[in-house]
């Protein structure tokens, strides 16, 4: 291999270098989302039973007495 392929090659090796961090990156900016759309699911889970209960508890007593 002469010095004019060596020299070519550098800037070939770098951008692919470039590429695959990109794409790692991309990875993990992902899988950092999903457990984040994870977490808020969870916590909307929680707020809709809790909203459920309340809606449960605040029933008036005459309704109360139709559902039983």
């Amino acid at each position: 291999m002469n010095q004019v392929t060596i020299i070519l090659m550098i800037p070939i090796l770098l951008a692919m270098i470039g590429l695959i961090w990109t794409i790692f990156g991309a990875i993990r900016r992902t899988m950092n989302l999903v457990e984040i759309a994870k977490h808020r699911a969870v916590a909307d889970q929680k707020w809709t039973n809790l909203k459920r209960e309340t809606l449960i508890l605040k029933k008036p007593k005459s309704l109360k007495k139709q559902t039983k």
